[in-house]
């Protein structure tokens, strides 16, 4: 995607002058598009500026450069700037690391040497802390920050040579795409402000409150206090454009001007207004420079095309050192465990080595003309051609794919033609034949037939009326047959289920590649916007099980064909809403409605208060079809086993003793530690035996969470075994044990573990 939005937590309200090298002198200038000279005019990337909807209550004024001091007084002690009085409650005080470390060595008195640094490590990371604000980093991608870049170069270059006015033209085009990174930048937290600007009252139960009946609400809280701090390069001093904008975590509540901290789940929830960011930024660029989109490869978004690769390798130095750090982790993990880290994990690692390895901006000024010739010496020494050489490459790149547009969309026009001809021929044969014109679904499927023959036969098929008709109705059987074996075959697996979906797709998404007139801002037109939705809820569906309308948006904006780009008046909100209703696209709506209905006075802008915002859950009915295949065929006692006598006999175990253990009555402490000739306590064994003998395809048992890498250290498995009904009649089988209490206050909890086998 051409943006990325990334949310942290903030605690150091000096960060944006002591991390980030902002400079706190200077004034922003009038004229956006001149931005980009007060770094070089004044030292140091430019200073912040406020931002946000709530600045009036604070006396303060959007677009006005931020005083270090108000903002350290305002964002790390959440004192009103104008009476010097705390922000709605005071910040939560938590337990130091060193009190949960003591705590912790208390209970192991007898502690080794490598325990104590276990149980230290352990008390780093149950140190929680108050959080004052939230980063929201708006970041460009490589190619956007290289066409800037270049255009710094050449302006640079023209005024060597004397050519003011050519050079004037490449300092506005750098202004340009600075004004469209902040039309972006602003869209995207219009968009946050308005849906993921909520705050918490009443009682809630604290994690995962939002699944269970509370009685506690949430609340509109959407006027929020930014400072937007812009910056041109990366850590690793690479060309990267983005925007670190600090949201105050205290905001007033709409119903009572209360000040309260934002609830951070709808923050994350609403992460996909990247896509929103990324939207307008494109279009701004494509109205104003003409550059041209082009999808990633691997499906992230776009790119502008005439930017290759290796360009943007060149200038992606940090993310190269993670990747080649992450990588080394990975194998490392591999060799330790026997399997590779999956996604979550991966990410972790990731995100661990680009704490570790970060470093901050350089502690003198930025330089931006000296960071130019830098750039210019990086593109020369890694063979990637001049930087200003990207200028001409993005321009001709833009011409040649807005010519094979036209010529695709010439082409389109024939085969549409063709289409029409074939159809009209099948529905007049078809009622001189049945006595009556097609039904829409016949129609419907006359239509894709005309287009199957037109592009994978000839231009005009030569045949008659008749034989075209038997085609179609031969055509319909077959996708009925074929409909019902994707139906008997779903239970193989997703995968082949999307396989078929995408290849039946191919032709209308190629369909959807016409732009119009290339003179002219080549927009989403109506027909093709219907592939676009469907595309996206494959893509979505394909990732995340069930899935939000904030998902939705992001894979609707990654989705997005080549060179086209968002009508102002359409956004991705509005494409969302339609795609989770509209008929064709078979989508399911998870999430019960809530009943009764609440009163006016408990409404939310026609929401419950007692529900969050924007929490909706969504699947497609094929999802719905192969879970439910699933889970039939889990259920089936066909499973490979062992008698029972060889089960018992294996875990050194009497057989009837272990069938007793089976039924949920309660089991006595002794019982709990006997130990059989395998080696397993009893409840082991019962697990165990369970698993073993059970003919079902699949069993899910669940435990107690326990260290895999540290046999001594393991959870001590389930000890009480019972049989309940689960959904749909099927039997499930949970086994647990008494759960032995934390220390108090340690900030440590037992999660327990499902496994699942077949």
């Amino acid at each position: 995607m051409a943006v990325v939005l990334k949310i942290n937590p903030g605690f150091d309200a000096s960060y944006p002058w002591r991390e980030i090298g902002t400079a706190t002198a200077g004034a922003v200038l009038p004229d956006p598009l001149d931005y980009y000279l007060a770094p070089a005019e004044k030292g140091g990337e430019p200073p912040g500026v406020w931002a946000g909807r709530g600045l009036e209550a604070l006396g303060l004024t959007t677009g006005a450069v931020i005083e270090r001091a108000v903002f350290e007084e305002l964002f790390g002690e959440h004192m009103d700037p104008r009476t010097g009085e705390r922000l709605g409650r005071a910040a939560q005080r938590f337990r130091t690391e060193a009190d949960i470390f003591a705590e912790l060595v208390g209970a192991e008195p007898h502690a080794t040497g490598a325990r104590l640094a276990e149980l230290r490590a352990q008390a780093r990371a149950s140190v929680r802390h108050a959080v004052p604000f939230w980063d929201m980093t708006v970041s460009m991608s490589k190619s956007v920050s290289l066409l800037y870049g270049a255009r710094l170069v050449a302006a640079e270059h023209s005024r060597r040579a004397g050519d003011h006015a050519k050079a004037q033209r490449y300092d506005r085009d750098a202004g340009t795409v600075w004004a469209a990174i902040m039309k972006g930048n602003q869209a995207a937290l219009d968009f946050l402000q308005r849906e993921a600007g909520m705050t918490r009252t009443g009682y809630h139960r604290g994690s995962k409150a939002e699944t269970r009946a509370e009685l506690g609400k949430w609340e509109h809280a959407r006027n929020w206090v930014i400072g937007s701090f812009r910056q041109h390069t990366s850590r690793a001093g690479d060309p990267q454009m983005h925007i670190h904008n600090l949201v105050l975590n205290k905001v007033q509540t709409e119903r009572d001007g209360k000040w309260r901290k934002l609830d951070s789940r709808h923050l994350y929830r609403f992460q996909g207004a990247a896509a929103i960011a990324a939207a307008v930024t494109e279009r701004e660029l494509t109205q104003n420079l003409g550059v041209y989109w082009l999808p990633r490869a691997d499906g992230n978004g776009r790119e502008i095309a005439g930017i290759t690769q290796a360009q943007m390798d060149a200038f992606s130095s940090r993310r190269q050192t993670i990747t080649e750090q992450a990588r080394r982790a990975a194998a490392e993990f591999e060799a330790r465990t026997g399997r590779a880290p999956d996604a979550r994990q991966m990410y972790r690692i990731q995100k661990d080595i680009a704490y570790r390895t970060r470093q901050a901006k350089p502690g003198k000024p930025l330089d931006l003309p000296g960071k130019v010739a830098d750039w210019e010496t990086t593109a020369r020494e890694g063979d990637i051609g001049e930087l200003t050489a990207i200028n001409d490459a993005v321009d001709q790149a833009a011409e040649r794919e807005r010519a094979r547009d036209r010529a695709r969309e010439h082409e389109h026009d024939e085969q549409r033609a063709a289409v029409l001809t074939v159809a009209r021929a099948i529905g007049w044969e078809h009622a001189r034949r049945y006595g009556r014109a097609p039904d829409a679904a016949e129609a419907a499927s006359i239509q894709r037939w005309a287009w199957f023959l037109t592009v994978n036969g000839t231009r005009s098929p030569a045949a008659d009326s008749a034989r075209l008709v038997e085609g179609w109705e031969a055509a319909r059987r077959a996708d009925a047959n074929a409909e019902r074996d994707i139906r008997r075959e779903t239970a193989r697996g997703q995968a082949r289920l999307q396989a078929q979906q995408a290849q039946a797709r191919s032709a209308q998404q190629e369909q959807a590649r016409g732009y119009g007139d290339p003179a002219q801002l080549a927009e989403l037109a109506a027909e093709q916007a219907a592939y676009l939705m469907a595309e996206a809820i494959s893509l979505t569906q394909t990732r995340i099980p069930a899935w939000t309308k904030a998902d939705l948006m992001r894979y609707i904006q990654n989705a997005m064909p080549r060179g086209i780009n968002l009508p102002e008046d359409t956004t991705l909100e509005d494409l969302a809403a339609q795609a989770v209703t509209a008929a064709g696209q078979n989508v399911v709506l998870l999430s019960a409605p809530q009943w009764p209905v609440p009163p006016p006075s408990l409404l939310r802008e026609g929401e419950s208060t007692f529900l969050p915002h924007g929490a909706e859950k969504y699947a497609t009915k094929a999802q719905l079809s192969l879970e439910d295949q699933l889970l039939t065929q889990a259920q089936e006692q066909a499973a490979p086993r062992l008698d029972s006598d060889t089960a018992a006999r294996l875990l050194g175990a009497d057989r009837a003793k272990l069938e007793t253990r089976l039924r949920p009555e309660p089991t006595t402490a002794a019982a709990l530690s006997e130990i059989t000739g395998s080696g397993l306590r009893m409840d082991q064994a019962v697990a165990a035996y369970h698993l073993l003998t059970s003919a079902r395809r699949a069993e899910v048992m669940v435990g107690p969470a326990g260290d895999r890498q540290d046999p001594d250290r393991r959870g001590d498995g389930p000890h009480v075994a019972s049989r309940r009904d689960g959904p749909g009649g099927r039997a499930d089988h949970e086994l647990q044990r008494p759960q032995r209490p934390a220390p108090r206050g340690s900030g440590t909890r037992r999660h327990p573990r499902r496994v699942q086998h077949g």
